[in-house]
Parts: C-alpha cells; sequence; structure tokens
C-alpha cells in the first residue's frame, strides 16, 4: 500500500490476526492479506456473517455430525472445483457417483435452486468463512 494508507494496512494487518484468533483464518507463521481478501472483505461487517452462515446451512444443522461433515466436504470441494465431479471424487478419493448422489441430498435439504447463483455465492462465502476446527 502506498505511505499515504499505512494506518489502513496496519487495520487490515489487525484484523487479521483477530481473525486468526478466532479460528476463521488458520495459524500459520505468516499470514498475508493477499491471501485472504474475501474474508478480510465480509470481515467489515462481521455480524453478518453468522448470519448468512445460518440462513444458508439451517437445513444442515438436523443432520449428525459426520453426514453434515461429509456433505460440507463435497459441498466445499464441488465449489471450490466450479462444479467438476471428477476432480472432487479425486479429492476425496470416491467415485464420481457418489458425489452426484451427495450433491442430489444437498440439493434436497437446501432446495434446488441451492447451488446456482446467489445461493451458491452465499454457499461458498459461509464455508470460505466459517471458524475452523482447531
Amino acid at each position: 500500500m502506498p505511505t499515504a494508507d499505512a494506518h489502513r494496512s496496519a487495520h487490515y494487518a489487525r484484523t487479521l490476526l483477530d481473525l486468526v484468533d478466532r479460528g476463521t483464518l488458520p495459524t500459520r507463521r505468516l499470514t498475508r492479506a493477499d491471501d485472504h481478501l474475501l474474508t478480510l472483505l465480509v470481515a467489515a461487517d462481521d455480524g453478518l456473517l453468522p448470519w448468512v452462515r445460518s440462513a444458508t446451512l439451517a437445513p444442515l444443522a438436523a443432520l449428525s455430525p459426520g453426514r453434515r461433515a461429509k456433505l460440507l466436504t463435497t459441498l466445499a470441494l464441488w465449489l471450490r472445483h466450479d462444479g467438476d465431479v471428477r476432480e472432487v471424487a479425486q479429492r476425496v478419493g470416491l467415485h464420481p457417483q457418489t458425489v452426484r448422489y451427495r450433491l442430489q441430498q444437498l440439493r434436497d435439504l437446501l432446495g434446488d435452486s441451492a447451488l446456482e447463483g446467489e445461493q451458491r455465492f452465499l454457499l461458498r462465502l459461509a464455508l470460505v468463512t466459517a471458524p475452523r476446527a482447531r
């Protein structure tokens, strides 16, 4: 950042440290803001994030922790890899049909349009910014 914006840089650094302390970002020796721009952007209104997560992921709350974890892992990878079922299957060591089955379960739970458009973005946002297990 330009010297005139040093105060912003310090603010973002403090925000990153807070996000690491809260478990939103992983603990690392070095955390670079450039690697977490989306998380920094949405941290500007951190009261909104729990609402987004609750609204988008609420239908999964009733599932057993194991089933929920499997579906969320599949969903996160599917979103990260732009819907490439074969890539997701390879990453988690499953048959592509198993990934398709899990995606259908997610559609049944979240609604047919949940994996499209704005809802897809909100799901990605909810998963990217969710506190990580320590």
